[in-house]
């Protein structure tokens, strides 16, 4: 989960910063199916507190890569019902300063990570 995570917040970075454009390009650079990349992706619009904690090994038991990586529920409050009680919002409280806090503001960044038309 650690190295997907990290992963994932690597390629946004490179999204970001506009050193790839699309999602295809990472995959392409990666040697990897785009369709992974994006699924990858979608972790980092999991609350802060949830990746603290399974960065700091704390993640609720049962907690595995294939169930983050279905479709991630936008609502950090969700999040922290369906992966771990209390662990989103105590993340929440502690995100950093300028980084998004509320539970809708994730969800125009999913858009930029999705396929563009051909």
């Amino acid at each position: 989960m650690i190295k997907a995570i990290a992963r994932a917040f690597r390629w946004r970075m490179l999204l970001e910063t506009c050193l790839y454009g699309r999602v295809e390009e990472i995959a392409e650079a990666e040697k990897i199916n785009d369709s992974y990349v994006s699924r990858v992706l979608r972790l980092t619009l999991l609350a802060p507190g949830i990746v603290e904690a399974i960065l700091d090994g704390r993640q609720a038991d049962g907690l595995r890569l294939a169930l983050l990586m279905r479709d991630i529920l936008v609502s950090w409050a969700q999040q922290g019902r369906v992966f771990g009680t209390g662990v989103a919002s105590a993340g929440a409280r502690r995100a950093v300063a300028g980084r998004a806090t509320s539970d809708q503001s994730a969800r125009p960044a999913l858009h930029r990570w999705r396929r563009a038309p051909h």
